[in-house]
C-alpha cells in the first residue's frame, strides 16, 4: 500500500571540460494505495484509489565529442607558389562546459469507480537549466559560434486521462 523508489545516477562523459566531467542525477517517487486502508475496504463505488508523487534530475550530454576544446582544422597553404600543409583553429574552447540539467515535479491521482471507470490526472513542472547552446560570436573573433551553458526553460501543465470499460 506504500510503494517508495529512490535511484541516483552518475554519469560520466568525455565531452564536458576538465572538472565538469560527471554528473549527479537523483530522483524519488513515493506512492500510498489509499484503497487499501481498512476504511475504504468494502467500499463498491471507489474500487481503487492511489496518491503519486515524484521529483528527479536527468543530464543530457547531448553535444559532439570534443566541444569543449580548441580544435584545428587541416588546410593547405601556398608560400610562394609551393603548396604546404597547415592548421588553422576552428573552433574556440570553452572548459566550462558542463551537462545540461532537467529537473521534473510530478503528482498525480489515479482514480477507479464501480470497477469500469479510470480517472488518472497530473500536474508537472519541468525546468532544464544551463541549456547547451551554440552562440554566435562576433567577427572579429574570427569564429563563427561556441557552444555554451546559457538560459534556461520551464515547462508546467496539467494531463487528464479517463477511460471506460463498457464490458467486463
Amino acid at each position: 500500500r506504500y510503494l517508495l523508489t529512490l535511484t541516483a545516477r552518475r554519469d560520466g562523459s568525455s565531452r564536458f571540460g576538465e572538472g565538469k566531467k560527471w554528473g549527479l542525477f537523483p530522483s524519488v517517487a513515493a506512492a500510498w494505495r489509499v484503497s487499501e486502508e481498512s476504511f475504504l475496504s468494502g467500499n463498491s463505488t471507489l474500487t481503487d484509489l492511489k496518491l503519486r508523487a515524484s521529483m528527479g534530475t536527468v543530464g543530457n550530454p547531448s553535444i559532439r565529442p570534443y566541444n569543449s576544446l580548441a580544435r584545428l582544422s587541416p588546410q593547405t597553404y601556398s608560400f610562394n607558389g609551393t603548396v604546404v600543409p597547415g592548421y588553422y583553429p576552428f573552433a574556440v574552447a570553452n572548459p566550462e562546459l558542463t551537462w545540461e540539467t532537467t529537473k521534473e515535479r510530478n503528482a498525480g491521482v489515479d482514480v477507479e469507480l464501480f470497477n469500469r471507470v479510470t480517472i488518472t490526472a497530473d500536474a508537472y513542472t519541468k525546468t532544464t537549466r544551463d541549456l547547451l547552446l551554440a552562440v554566435q560570436l562576433p567577427l572579429e573573433t574570427g569564429f563563427v559560434n561556441a557552444l555554451q551553458n546559457l538560459g534556461s526553460v520551464r515547462n508546467s501543465g496539467v494531463e487528464l486521462d479517463v477511460g471506460f470499460q463498457v464490458l467486463q
